[in-house]
């Protein structure tokens, strides 16, 4: 903001984030008055809200006061700008295209569709965009609680989007007038993403709401910055009252300093002092020392390495070879080895130009590429201090303070650099450093014409070669940024900087895991240790991501870890960390990875989300319900909470008010193909194949190469029992991942539901090598195993199970079940009370525990347990039948048949209560009926020959012979050996006075089963009846032996009697 001394009205720009609310005492630096200045009334900007990043483009930051001196000093009054220099003319054997012609695609403008940031890994070095480093993020806008971010209205209609800067960190919504008025302030770079749905970002330049005001950008003119000041300080590096160093508004001390050793006055350090004094004392006469007669050398100025700058050698008190090497090498273990030796040098006295200029530059270095610590910055100004002594205009002293400045002020840097860049000028680290001054403000064509003519010096100036990958990635050309980082690493080996720039692109934006493999392979290789521990992270990142892939998840746990552990302060590593755990179903352990996040970054999203998702996992449904609502009122535009509430709201039993939540999800983010999907599975457990197969349809239009959707598209079959498609659309899933966990798993079903046991548990076996946690894996295994009647393995694969999640009630039914089927009716009834323990509502328990009693012969207490779960799952036709079956043992054929109508009914296919239903309506002498359902199971199962015995025993007992014979003959022609088959044709021909063919049944039943007396008893009417006495007798007999107890017996041992009469 600008403020005007009330006394002399010398204007000067201030900070207005350093003004309080209650105002603040300023002082005139020209008049000595002081006076109050108060906050202008202005509305939010980006600035205000929330850190982006950015290298603040302002006259003047000034250091924060301390919360007790409300007192300002002011800088100088602000003077005029200089007008923009000329344009030069690109230099012979530039890289670039000629100036004015159509480009080639070396360095083209930016491209508007082209993503500008590479999406999910964490920046490690500096770039000219928000973070000048990437181990602390310096010169940030103001760093405000975004929890009292104002809340964005909605309701005048605009769309509202969320901004994410290179560092991972989203922020906003804000509306269209304010991103663009961000941006014509210099707010926003343009390079930053956007998005309307909070999940899927674009560069803001593929947005026609900011086309045009990048486009402006772009080609905005360089402006020229007022000349930087002659004096010892440099802009943005100030101390306090007690001396202690003020980093510049924004500035984070990221990088652990180097440790300050503090003096100690011990005997020791007072003999050593007295013993160097008594040599420099001893050799002041003879003029050995750098000093000559008591410092005449030095107060004439005479010192060495004077304005040589990066020229050639300076002699014995300029750096050594090595120092200049190091600091060529552009790397932090280079540039540490350079403030170490000539740390090491200025101790001894040598405190050449030439020391302290590449001393300052690697200062520079370190705090523009890694990030702050408040050493180097006290350092930094230290040297400037000694350079401004030995001559402020001297080209070393300008290029450090501008190496300096760029930080807080690179159109000042870029301006002071402006007479050593003049045309012909041969100094490549001013071309270097103006190069990305003009980066810093987004003057991409100048800063490339700037570093192309620095490479054009010295074809192998391998820091011009990434900084100009860098400023080509930035703008979303990443297939030139490759090549110039291939550049860079071809000239220097050792730079393996840009090997990870490299493998940066190629993994999170162009995917090719091979090729990024391969460069990472490099990365972690002998110059490993060479990286700053940022690097390092973001290295050990990149590998997560590739190995999560591969689904090696113990790599991936150990490379997050090492990226966490490297950068302890970045809350991105952690929120990764957790959400593996999650997805691996550790939900403590991932709760705890998301807590830890929240500490450092408290507004970061994924983190939020991610502990609420935790919570809810790990059962803790209730609060994570509430933590999610929270976060969907301050994320709006975001789906994820949707989506989750709606989770959770499927678990809780509400399905209308889940599908709700998935619609809003999908309305916000209609490429968030989660909440679709989650939408469809819900509307097949319903029942609603159709609703599910459009909202699917719908989302394979979207995107018809995401396995998602075409595994849902196969549960939709599934459910459909269309087994064909559905196996076609998880192979195509497959096709497109194929270590895709769910698409196995779902294939794995479909074997089972076709019988293709061992298939089945091939896949089951896949899905626990990539993803052994992964939902319902045992329990649908346990049943493949179960239904190919390996029991004993269910039960063991059951009993493990339970083991690790022993509240799931479902894993005890399909245990008791399997105990059960191998004959353990005494452990499968307590699975079935334990399940019913854990969850009063489960149907499935109270259904299993009743068909045990029921086998126990407790047939009330069996009655009862099958009501009670018809009564919590009204819609299960199995229970139903089971009652009817029951029913009709306890003759009770009435009830036996409503229930087994109502079976019939929720399942028109239920072949099993279709054929009791008959039984039970021809018990009921309703045989036409009975005869129809018959019928209707005879069509569905034509290889059924006991269907057609019901329908023969219908007619038969309608004293309809004929067609009854008929029935008989069918069931025959297809089992001749059908246990009372044989029985029922002889009873038949016999009433049809075909005693002959009754004669050849009857003996027959007797043969299949001797101990049946019904046979004998009708085959001695026959023989009575053809006068065969003696046969007729024997039969009769033969019945009485079988049937003792039977209550015709006297009649039959009359008739035995009266033969023998005969």
């Amino acid at each position: 903001m600008k403020v005007r001394c009330e006394k002399c009205s010398s204007e000067y720009n201030i900070d207005e984030s350093r003004v309080p609310p209650e105002g603040l005492q300023v002082k005139c630096p020209r008049c000595s008055a002081t006076f109050i200045v108060a906050r202008e009334s202005a509305p939010a900007t980006a600035g205000q809200l929330f850190d982006f990043g950015e290298v603040q483009i302002q006259d003047e930051p000034a250091p924060t006061p301390e919360p007790d001196n409300l007192e300002l000093d002011l800088p100088e009054e602000i003077p005029s700008r200089a007008p923009p220099p000329p344009v030069a003319a690109g230099p012979s054997g530039s890289s670039l295209p000629p100036i004015g012609k159509p480009r080639a695609s070396t360095l083209p403008p930016p491209a508007a569709k082209a993503p500008s940031t590479l999406p999910g890994v964490p920046g490690a070095r500096a770039q000219p965009q928000p973070t000048p480093g990437a181990e602390g993020e310096i010169f940030n806008f103001i760093d405000n609680d975004i929890g009292k971010e104002p809340e964005p209205g909605g309701e005048d209609g605009q769309v509202r989007y969320r901004i994410r800067r290179k560092s991972g960190k989203v922020f906003g919504p804000f509306d269209t007038n304010t991103i663009n008025r961000m941006l014509a302030e210099h707010q926003l770079m343009g390079n930053e993403e956007a998005s309307s749905d909070g999940l899927n970002y674009k560069p803001l330049g593929a947005f026609e709401e900011f086309a045009d005001t990048i486009r402006q950008l772009m080609e905005e003119p360089v402006s020229a910055a007022p000349p930087s000041p002659s004096g010892a300080s440099v802009q943005g590096i100030d101390e306090d009252d007690e001396g202690a160093v003020i980093a510049p508004k924004g500035l984070e001390f990221a990088e652990p300093p180097p440790e300050e050793k503090p003096a100690r006055r011990s005997r020791l350090l007072y003999v050593l002092l007295a013993a160097v004094g008594l040599i420099v004392l001893a050799g002041v006469g003879m003029g050995f020392t750098r000093f000559g007669f008591f410092g005449v050398r030095l107060l004439s100025g005479g010192g060495g390495g004077g304005g040589g700058g990066s020229g050639g050698e300076t002699g014995g008190e300029g750096p050594a070879v090595n120092v200049r090497m190091n600091f060529f090498l552009d790397t932090a273990a280079g540039y540490r080895a350079v403030i170490e030796e000539i740390e090491v040098a200025l101790r001894q006295g040598n405190d050449s130009v030439e020391n302290l200029y590449y001393l300052g530059l690697a200062y520079a270095a370190m705090l523009r590429n890694y990030g702050a610590n408040e050493v180097y910055l006290k350092r930094a100004r230290d040297v400037l201090v000694q350079l401004n002594q030995e001559s402020s205009t001297a080209a070393e002293t300008v290029k450090v303070r501008a190496a300096l400045e760029m930080l807080a002020n690179p159109a000042n840097a870029a301006s002071a650099l402006q007479p050593l860049i003049a045309e012909g000028s041969r100094d490549k680290e001013a071309l270097f450093l103006a190069g990305w001054a003009h980066a810093y403000q987004k003057n991409w064509t100048e800063a490339a014409r700037l570093l192309d003519r620095a490479v054009v010096l010295d074809p192998d100036f391998t820091k011009a070669y990434h900084a100009l990958g860098e400023i080509q990635s930035l703008q979303g050309d990443f297939d030139n940024a490759l090549l110039f980082y291939q550049k860079a690493l071809e000239k220097n080996p050792r730079h393996i900087s840009s090997a990870l720039e490299q493998a940066q692109i190629l993994i999170a934006v162009k995917a090719d895991d091979a090729e990024g493999q391969k460069l990472l392979d490099m990365v972690f290789g002998r110059y490993f240790a060479e990286l700053a521990p940022s690097e390092q992270a973001k290295a050990h990142f990149l590998r997560s991501r590739i190995n999560l892939r591969r689904h090696d998840y113990e790599k991936v746990v150990q490379d997050l870890n090492s990226a966490a552990q490297l950068m302890p302060e970045r809350a991105e590593y952690l929120a990764a960390l957790g959400s593996f755990y999650l997805d691996m179903g550790e939900f403590a352990k991932a709760q705890g990875m998301f807590e830890k996040a929240l500490q450092l970054e408290p507004q970061n999203i994924d983190a939020q989300i991610g502990k609420g998702r935790s919570m809810w996992m790990n059962g803790d449904i209730v609060k994570a319900k509430l933590l999610l609502e929270e976060i969907a009122k301050n994320a709006k535009g975001d789906p994820r909470p949707q989506f989750y509430l709606g989770r959770i709201s499927e678990d809780l039993g509400r399905p209308e008010e889940a599908l709700n939540l998935y619609d809003q999800a999908t309305k916000m983010a209609p490429q968030f193909l989660d909440a679709r999907v989650a939408a469809a599975r819900l509307q097949l457990r319903t029942g609603k194949l159709a609703e599910a197969l459009a909202i699917l349809s719908e989302a394979v239009k979207q995107n018809p190469r995401s396995p998602q959707v075409h595994n849902g598209l196969g549960e939709v079959y599934f459910a459909q029992k269309n087994f064909r498609l559905a196996e076609e659309e998880f192979g195509q899933a497959l096709s497109l991942d194929p270590e895709f966990p769910a698409a196995h798993f779902n294939l794995a079903n479909t074997y089972r539901e076709k019988g293709e046991y061992d298939r089945a548990s091939a896949s089951y076996e896949k899905v626990a090598t990539l993803s052994p946690r992964f939902p319902d894996l045992a329990y649908e295994h346990g049943y493949n195993l179960f239904l190919s009647k390996k029991y004993r393995e269910a039960l063991s694969m059951y009993e493990k199970a339970i083991l690790a999640n022993p509240k799931d009630d479902r894993l005890y039914v399909r245990a008791g079940v399997a105990a059960e089927a191998s004959g353990d009716l005494a452990a499968a009834s307590k699975y079935f009370q334990t399940a019913t323990g854990i969850n009063a509502q489960n149907a499935e328990a109270f259904y299993h525990l009743g068909l045990v009693f029921e086998r126990q012969d407790n047939r009330d207490q069996a009655l009862e347990l099958l009501r009670k779960s018809a009564e919590l799952d009204k819609n299960n036709a199995n229970v139903r039948f089971a009652i009817g079956k029951l029913l009709l043992k306890m003759e009770q054929p009435l009830d036996a048949i409503e229930e087994l109508r109502l079976a019939v009914k929720l399942r028109p296919d239920f072949i099993d209560a279709l054929n009791f239903l008959g039984q039970a309506l021809a018990e009921r002498q309703q045989f036409e009926e009975a005869i129809q359902h018959f019928q209707r199971v005879a069509r569905e199962q034509p290889g059924n020959p006991s269907i057609m015995v019901n329908i023969g025993d219908a007619y038969s007992k309608q004293g309809k012979f004929g067609p009854a014979l008929a029935a008989y003959n069918k069931a025959y022609a297809k089992n001749p050996n059908l246990p009372g088959l044989a029985y029922r044709l002889g009873r038949t021909y016999d009433d049809l006075g075909k005693k002959t063919q009754a004669i050849k049944h009857y003996l027959a039943a007797i043969k299949a089963d001797p101990q049946d007396p019904m046979p004998h008893y009708y085959l001695g009417h026959v023989y009575k009846a053809g006068n065969n006495v003696k046969g007729a007798i024997a039969e009769f007999r033969k019945y009485l032996q079988l049937r003792p107890d039977a209550p015709d017996a006297e009649e039959v041992k009359d008739e035995i009697d009266y033969l023998k009469n005969e």
